[in-house]
This record gives C-alpha cells, structure tokens and sequence, in this order.
C-alpha cells in the first residue's frame, strides 16, 4: 500500500515545484517565528520541528533559501543530519520591496519603525539593515533624529532591483 500521507512522496504528490515551495517555506516559518531570526538546528531537529519528512528534504530546503536574505554556517549539502549548525535571516529583500511598493528611493526612520514596518522585532531589522549596506546601490548612512538611519536606493546599481526593471 502506498501512503500518499507519508514523507517520501509528499514532494511528489504536490508536484515538485510545489513541494520545494513548502519545504522553504517550513524553514522561513521557523526563521520568522523566532524574535532574532536566528535557527541553531541540525537536519534531524529541521525534520522533528516542520512537516518535512526527511533529511534529504530539509537539506533541500535549506540549499533553496534565498542567499540574499539568509545565511547558513554549513555547507547544507555535504553536513551529517545531526551536526549543530546555524541558519540567520535578514528580511533584506522586504526592505527593497516596501521601498519599491511605495516608491520610496529614500527614507529615513528608525530601527523600531522599520522593524514594526517589517513586522519583526529589532535585532532582525538591525541585520537587515547592516547587510543591505553592503549591496551596490544602497546607502545606508546615520539620519537625524536619535537612532535614525536614511537609507537611499538606486534602482539602477542595486543587483535587487536590475534584474526586475529589466524584465518590466
């Protein structure tokens, strides 16, 4: 008998696109549940605390994240299931996309007012901020105001934002 329930064909019996879409999205819903945007994991602890069904599918998922807004401290493709390893986010590409949805080449505002705009708390905020700075396009520089900071986007450097004009 052939469980469609069961792990090994649940890729398969969404599709695979699909299957990968879900696989990601379980490690991004760990990501954004926790206040610091940080994971400390193993595959085995990946497989216990989502739906995935096996390491083989949580080493996926993680190889699948988006590089721009996480970083992983293993090489996810050649690590044991049970070695301790870290997984950080920085909603980077939320920051260019609000920016982008509102039209916004420049704004100034604090951590708390971005992370509240974000809908995540400080210290992830403060991370996206701090890897947004290192992006060609970007400047991220102190404003006025007491722990305000202007950032300005150049939608013509920024790597985020050419590919995206160009396809308009």
């Amino acid at each position: 008998m052939n469980d469609m329930t069961g792990s090994a064909d649940f890729v398969g019996s969404r599709g695979e696109a699909s299957g990968r879409r879900f696989a990601v999205r379980c490690i991004e819903r760990l990501l954004e549940a926790s206040p610091t945007g940080c994971l400390t994991t193993s595959l085995d602890d990946l497989v216990a605390a989502t739906q995935l069904s096996s390491t083989s599918q949580a080493r996926l998922a993680v190889a699948r994240l988006d590089p721009v807004d996480h970083s992983v401290t293993v090489d996810v493709e050649s690590v044991d299931e049970d070695v301790v390893f870290q997984i950080v986010w920085a909603p980077v590409t939320g920051v260019i996309d609000l920016m982008l949805d509102w039209d916004l080449p420049v704004i100034e505002l604090s951590i708390a007012e971005l992370a509240c705009w974000l809908e995540v708390e400080a210290p992830v905020a403060r991370r996206a901020i701090e890897r947004l700075a290192d992006l060609p396009g970007v400047g991220v520089t102190p404003a006025a105001g007491v722990g305000a900071i202007r950032i300005s986007l150049d939608v013509s450097i920024c790597p985020l934002t050419t590919a995206t004009r160009s396809a308009a």
